[in-house]
Formats: structure tokens, C-alpha cells, sequence
């Protein structure tokens, strides 16, 4: 909920930027479009997707208007409509306006490498949101070739990509070569951010979940446990990635049959989400019934 109040404030300085912008290149030069994508964006991660879905229009019918169709400064308004669509659901609008992105970044005249990379990896958020997880693990994959080009910087987006390639892979049944595509990509991550980055503790948390997949609960406990330590120091109980290690912590441990810890650590987990998600969020409500299904008995 902190980190909403943080876009929020970022939106509100996009938008002025935004307006001494427009007003001095006008509303259809590519940098006020691309500010215009990021003002959408930032409007969308603060939560309000209305306001992002109408800035986002209004952004591609302009660009459509004074350079067609088929232009590529048309590739991040694209991929910012098509991210707000799926956000809300609505990933039949959302999927032809991804692809046309990809199409577009693709073409030679763009040269974007970048906006490729971010635009594959919408158009797989979109399909694993779908249920199309196999065309998601496509995506996410083209992704993650796409970021070679970038060189160097381009590591921790390819890891990025991989990793959400193989998070459609477990869901699809496939634990073990999910985990092992992960441990890859945590690799790549640890030698391009360090040990201790938030993305690294990500990743090892989805390795975890893994582990809990192919019934290693003991590892995955460990390594939960190293997750939630890192989590609470470089961003404090009230973010989600420690509120998920509490709660994949606590079934764990119920798992190998040490229900008093597991109802601390449900306990940890309806507390940070109710702080990050709010009280009455579906991950707040369901943290909280594992803690009375354990103190009950009927977990």
C-alpha cells in the first residue's frame, strides 16, 4: 500500500512533466508519447487502472493520428493499453494489441532492443494470465533471446524472463525442469546484482516453491527461511515477498508436521499481507483461515 503512495506521486510528477512537454513538442512527438506510456504505467502500478486505460487511449489514438498505424513510436503505448487490459481482465483486447507491439519492435527501422524485450515479456504476462501457458513460456523464452542483444545489461532481464518462463512450467506440471531453469537464472542474477537483491530472493523463493512441488520440504524450508531473513532486511514485513515466504513457510512446516510454527508463521504471513494488500484482501483472508484451520486442528 506504501509503494502505491510512491506511484501515485510518481504520476502526479509525470503528469506535469508531461504537460511542459506536450506544450513544448507537442502532444504527438515520441518523447511525449513515451512519457505519456510511463504516466500510464505509473497510473496502473498505483492501482488505478481506470485513469491508466484512459490516458493509454487516448496516447495510441494520437500517435495512430499523426503517423499511422504501423509507426514504431507506437511500440510502448501498445504495450502500456495492452498491460492495462490485462490487468483487468480483459486479455482478448489485451493480446492483439501486444503482439502488434512485438510486431513493430521487431521491425529493423525500430532498433529497440529494449522495447522488444518489455514487449514479449507483456505479451507473456497477458497468455499465462489467459491460461495459455504454453504460448506464455514462448514469449517469455523469445523474451529472454531478445535480452542477448543487450550485452551485459541485459542479464538480469534475460534471468527475469527465464524465471517467468519457468513459473509457467510448474504451473503446467513441470516442477523439476521449472527449478532447474530458476537455479539458471539465479545465477545470472547473483553475478549481475548480487546476493543480496530483492530479485534474488524472488527467484529463490520460486525454487522453493518448486522444492514444496517435488516434496523436498526440509530444502524448501531452509531456503524459505533465507528468503524471508533477506526480504524483511532490504524491505521491511509490509511487502508481499514476505508475506509469501511466511505463508509457503507455514505450509512447510505443517508438511513436515511442526504445526506450532506453522501457526506463527501463517500468523507472519496475515499480518504482512493485511499490511501490504490491505485486511480485507483474498491473501489476507486465506493467510488468516490457515491460522484457525491450524490452531483447530483441520489443516
Amino acid at each position: 500500500m506504501a509503494d502505491m503512495g510512491k506511484f501515485s506521486a510518481a504520476a502526479e510528477s509525470l503528469a506535469r512533466g508531461l504537460t511542459i512537454m506536450a506544450a513544448a513538442l507537442g502532444h504527438a512527438h515520441p518523447s511525449t508519447l513515451d512519457m505519456r506510456s510511463n504516466l500510464a504505467n505509473a497510473l496502473l502500478s498505483a492501482g488505478r487502472s481506470e485513469e491508466a486505460l484512459r490516458e493509454i487511449r487516448g496516447c495510441v489514438a494520437e500517435a495512430e493520428a499523426a503517423r499511422g498505424g504501423d509507426d514504431p513510436s507506437l511500440v510502448a503505448p501498445l504495450s502500456a493499453l495492452g498491460a492495462c487490459l490485462t490487468s483487468r481482465g480483459r486479455f482478448d483486447e489485451a493480446e492483439p494489441a501486444l503482439r502488434r507491439a512485438v510486431q513493430l519492435a521487431k521491425r529493423q527501422d525500430h532498433g529497440n532492443l529494449e522495447a522488444l524485450v518489455a514487449a514479449l515479456g507483456s505479451l507473456g504476462d497477458c497468455l499465462q494470465s489467459k491460461g495459455d501457458l504454453e504460448e506464455a513460456v514462448a514469449a517469455f523464452r523469445a523474451s529472454a533471446d531478445a535480452c542477448a542483444g543487450l550485452g551485459q545489461r541485459g542479464t538480469a532481464l534475460r534471468a527475469a524472463a527465464m524465471s517467468n518462463a519457468a513459473i509457467c512450467l510448474k504451473q503446467q506440471g513441470s516442477p523439476a525442469e521449472a527449478m532447474r531453469i530458476h537455479e539458471e537464472a539465479l545465477a545470472m542474477q547473483v553475478q549481475a546484482l548480487g546476493r543480496s537483491h530483492l530479485s534474488c530472493s524472488v527467484t529463490r523463493s520460486e525454487i522453493a516453491a518448486c522444492m514444496m512441488s517435488l516434496g523436498d520440504d526440509h530444502g524448501a524450508i531452509e531456503l524459505l527461511r533465507e528468503c524471508k531473513a533477506a526480504a524483511l532486511a532490504e524491505v521491511g514485513q509490509a511487502h508481499p515477498l514476505y508475506a509469501s515466504a511466511s505463508g509457503n513457510l507455514a505450509l512447510c512446516l505443517l508438511s513436515v508436521g511442526n504445526s506450532a510454527l506453522a501457526a506463527e508463521e501463517a500468523q507472519d504471513a496475515a499480518a504482512a499481507f493485511a499490511m501490504t494488500m490491505g485486511p480485507d484482501h483474498p491473501q489476507t483472508r486465506h493467510a488468516r483461515d490457515l491460522v484457525r484451520q491450524i490452531r483447530s486442528g483441520s489443516a
